[in-house]
C-alpha cells in the first residue's frame, strides 16, 4: 500500500516538473530546458510502467528492463545536460579525489551483481560513475567562484548518491511499511527532482 502511494506521488511530482520544463521550452527555447524535459519524460515512463505493473499484478516487476532502460535514458540525458553547461576546461579538470568515485562504484556494483543482473548493473554503474565524475569535476573546477552551474553539479551528485542509497536499501527489503528505509530514500529522490528545475534556471543565469 505504501509503495503504491509513494509511486503515485512520485509520478505526480515528475509530471509537474515535466510540464514546467515544457513551459520553459515554449517561453525560452533553450537547449538546457529541452534536455531537462527529456530527463523527466524518460524517468516518468519508467515510473509509469513500474506502477502499472504493481497495480495490475500486485507485485514489483520481475523483469525490470522496461523501467530500467527508461531510467538509464534519463541518466544519459543528465550527462548531456552537464555537458551542455560545462566548459572543456571543467570537463578535463583532474584531481586525485576523482579516483574515489570509480572505487566507490565498483565496490557497490560488485555487491549488486552478487544479488542481481550483471548487464543491467554494469550499465547503471557506467552512467553513475560518469555522472558523479562530471559533477565533482564541475564543483572542483568552479571552486571559489559564484556560478549558478555549481547548483546543477550539486543536485546531480546528490541524485546519484541517493540512487545508490535507494538501491542498497532495496537489497535489504523490510516490507511494505513506513519503517522500510527504501521508502525514505525514494522520498528523498522524489524531493530531489524539482531541484533540477532550479538548477537549470540558475545555470541559464536566472
Amino acid at each position: 500500500m505504501i509503495e503504491r502511494a509513494e509511486n503515485l506521488l512520485e509520478i505526480a511530482v515528475v509530471s509537474i516538473c515535466l510540464i514546467l520544463s515544457l513551459k520553459r521550452i515554449r517561453k525560452e527555447g533553450n537547449k538546457g530546458w529541452i534536455v531537462l524535459a527529456l530527463i523527466y519524460a524518460s524517468y516518468l515512463l519508467g515510473e509509469l510502467y513500474w506502477t502499472l505493473y504493481l497495480f495490475f499484478l500486485g507485485k514489483t516487476p520481475e523483469v525490470f528492463y522496461v523501467s530500467e532502460l527508461s531510467w538509464c535514458a534519463a541518466y544519459l540525458f543528465m550527462l548531456l545536460l552537464l555537458r551542455h553547461y560545462q566548459t572543456d576546461e571543467e570537463r578535463s579538470f583532474w584531481s586525485p579525489v576523482l579516483l574515489m568515485i570509480p572505487a566507490f562504484v565498483i565496490t557497490l556494483t560488485a555487491f549488486y551483481m552478487s544479488r542481481g543482473d550483471y548487464l543491467l548493473n554494469l550499465a547503471e554503474a557506467v552512467f553513475m560513475c560518469l555522472l558523479m565524475v562530471r559533477s565533482v569535476q564541475g564543483l572542483l573546477a568552479m571552486r571559489g567562484k559564484t556560478d549558478g552551474r555549481k547548483i546543477l553539479c550539486t543536485v546531480t551528485l546528490a541524485f546519484c548518491l541517493i540512487e545508490y542509497a535507494l538501491w542498497t536499501s532495496s537489497c535489504f527489503w523490510q516490507g511494505d511499511t513506513i519503517r522500510n528505509t527504501y521508502f525514505w530514500f525514494s522520498a528523498m529522490l522524489m524531493i530531489c527532482q524539482p531541484f533540477f528545475l532550479h538548477a537549470v534556471r540558475k545555470a541559464e543565469g536566472g
